[in-house]
């Protein structure tokens, strides 16, 4: 998201996925299909894929003109889309071959409306229970969960992380 952000001018690469979310809001999804093939035997993990794609096409139509308001709008939607329907199925796809019967949406991923929205209607199809914060309050990045626990933790016993604290910063 990041990335992508960045290359429409959308903000930084790292912060930029929040601006990329709000600008699809007001995008048409279908405009563009990034529908990339997965190259074989490739990890269903790994979507630089689809970054590549998505790159070289965003680097061909700078190089023609700059991007108007509604390019940025409907490309930020069509990602959007397209990221949404791959994590989806390929999640929905590990869960089911696992034998799951949850599936919950969490980490700053969780905060993403679309796949907020579309989660339980597709584990629904796959006959898995979809799950995703109440909040996007409750979407907070992993490293932002684990930095509050460990400000917790020392205000409770300061004594006892102090040493870690210091040894921690001044290896920094």
């Amino acid at each position: 998201y990041g990335l992508v952000a960045f290359a429409l001018g959308l903000g930084k690469q790292i912060g930029g996925a929040p601006m990329l979310s709000k600008v699809a809001e007001f995008g048409n999804p279908r405009r563009f299909n990034l529908f990339y093939p997965r190259p074989a035997g490739a990890n269903i993990l790994d979507f630089k894929f689809l970054e590549k794609g998505v790159m070289a096409f965003l680097a061909e139509e700078k190089a023609k003109k700059k991007f108007s308001r509604r390019f940025v709008a409907d490309f930020a939607a069509s990602f959007e889309r397209a990221i949404s329907e791959l994590v989806l199925r390929d999640l929905l796809g590990v869960a089911k071959k696992q034998g799951a019967k949850e599936v919950h949406l969490v980490g700053g991923i969780s905060a993403n409306r679309v796949l907020r929205e579309k989660l339980p209607g597709y584990a629904a199809k796959a006959g898995i229970l979809g799950r995703v914060p109440k909040k996007t309050d409750y979407s907070t990045d992993n490293a932002a969960m684990t930095a509050s626990l460990g400000y917790y933790r020392y205000v409770q016993n300061p004594g006892r992380y102090k040493k870690s604290a210091v040894r921690l910063i001044s290896n920094l």
